[in-house]
């Protein structure tokens, strides 16, 4: 397995290695007689001097469409699988002893918080996660770093509702074998899954592994949200004009929007989902002896919303959510700022029942002032 480089002034052997395996021999181009049938020649584009008949005759690949290759595979892989790399570094990161403070739960936390911010704490939320991956995750942190204090959950009302196993969208249902499965080895109550597809490419030369985690990293130090990937990409959309953001609707588009998502919501308030009510109940008193046991401090934090969001979702979540905290064995700490008269509902939000950047700077100033205070 053997690569020739063909080097000019401004392409050398440094240039390409730093992509390859370390079992591939690699060799500055003097002599043709040098290369045998196996052997790959790599070229740069801007050299002319490489003969009509090389080409011809030998395996020759030009530099930069590697590059354009390795750079459309990695921004696919990037747009495919974002919240897995994310959470695989925030782990990583988790381990770390100089960490005491992990926050979990599901969009409310990933978008809602600015976790470039957070101080000697980790955001281990994302799209879609509910309390059964939530806890998975902290568990798998807590039983390696024993520095844990903190463990706030960021979670609407109708959270206990939620199992990701169970839904019916198929696109989120992939999230596990996308994201879950991959970095803890459970599907939880799913009973088939739909595969996530293969993206990155293969190559016996090029360590595309390596070059992806290394870009993954780099892009995970920016937070989950940020230039690259903006929060207003995330906003969920519905209202009709989708050239609109949230602040550029009229009121009655706002209000009707709010309906809409709140309608979304209430339809987990039903028999079908009584079971998996049931299951997070047990999760959630399990989680409060594991923190017990481990005087580890748990704080459950309802998320701002827009007063018109809330105005229609089914009051049933609310009194359903206070009442499992109350009647826990054990102690854990609710912070509600759904009706915080800090965030407006217009200028703070992204949507229905997300915040925005300005909202999440106050959010996460909060939850600092918070991890602070406990």
């Amino acid at each position: 397995m053997r690569l020739f480089v063909k080097e000019t002034d401004t392409f050398t052997i440094s240039k390409i290695s730093v992509l390859l395996y370390d079992n591939v021999e690699i060799k500055p181009f003097v002599d043709i007689e040098e290369v045998l049938p196996p052997d790959y020649i790599v070229i740069s584009e801007d050299d002319c001097t490489i003969q009509a008949e090389v080409m011809k005759d030998y395996h020759v690949i030009v530099y930069e469409k590697i590059i354009k290759s390795i750079t459309k595979n990695i921004y696919d892989e990037y747009q495919y699988r974002h919240d897995y790399y994310y959470l695989l570094y925030a782990l990583n990161d988790a381990y770390s002893a100089n960490i005491t403070t992990l926050i979990s739960g599901s969009s409310y936390g990933a978008l809602g918080i600015d976790s470039i911010e957070l101080k000697n704490s980790v955001n281990l939320s994302s799209i879609s996660q509910d309390l059964y991956y939530s806890v998975e995750l902290i568990k798998k942190v807590c039983d390696k770093n024993l520095n844990i204090q903190n463990i706030i959950i960021c979670a609407m009302y109708y959270f206990l509702f939620c199992d990701l196993s169970l839904t019916q969208n198929m696109d989120e249902l992939q999230r596990i074998s996308k994201v879950y499965y991959p970095l803890l080895g459970d599907m939880h109550n799913c009973f088939f899954c739909p595969p996530a597809l293969d993206i990155k490419i293969d190559s016996e030369y090029i360590d595309i592994d390596n070059i992806l985690l290394k870009f993954f990293y780099d892009d995970y130090k920016k937070g989950f949200v940020s230039d690259d990937r903006p929060r207003a990409d995330y906003a969920c959309k519905l209202w009709e004009d989708q050239s609109k953001d949230w602040h550029g609707l009229t009121e009655y588009e706002r209000r009707e929007a709010c309906r809409l998502r709140a309608e979304s919501h209430n339809s987990n308030i039903k028999d079908s989902h009584l079971a998996t009510l049931r299951e997070n109940i047990n999760i959630l008193q399990d989680l409060t002896y594991y923190c017990a046991d481990r005087g580890i401090n748990l704080v459950m934090v309802v998320p701002p919303v827009s007063k018109d969001y809330l105005s229609f979702l089914e009051p049933g979540f609310k009194e359903c959510f206070y009442k499992t905290l109350e009647d826990l064995d054990g102690i854990v700490h609710v912070v509600d700022m759904s009706e915080d008269p800090d965030f407006d509902d217009v200028t703070d939000m992204n949507d229905m029942d997300h915040l925005g950047d300005s909202g999440a700077i106050k959010f996460t100033k909060k939850i600092n002032e918070l991890i602070q205070s406990i």
